[in-house]
């Protein structure tokens, strides 16, 4: 999880440097949710057999809320890109 929270950041900071439009950071924040599925996919019971019956539908929950938090964390990114862009420019 903490993987994929830094990559979301990492992704944020450079598209803030790169002033990248919104859609490029939305993407991000969705990858970084499916990075963090993919990295934690044994601890939602992705291979376990005796998963529960609405598997499919935690799962589907799980996705969004990453994706909710990861779409923020790169706007947090690009948010300090752009400040530390802006503070090596006012040198």
């Amino acid at each position: 999880m903490l993987y994929a929270l830094a990559a979301a950041l990492l992704w944020g900071v450079l598209c803030g440097l790169l002033h990248a439009p919104f859609p490029v950071v939305v993407i991000g924040g969705l990858g970084a949710a499916g990075l963090a599925v993919w990295l934690e996919w044994d601890a939602l019971g992705g291979r376990d057999a005796n998963r529960r019956p609405n598997f499919h539908l935690l799962l589907a929950a799980a996705y969004v809320f990453l994706a909710i938090i990861g779409v923020g964390i790169v706007s947090l990114g690009y948010f300090l890109g752009e400040w530390g862009l802006f503070q090596l420019r006012r040198i």
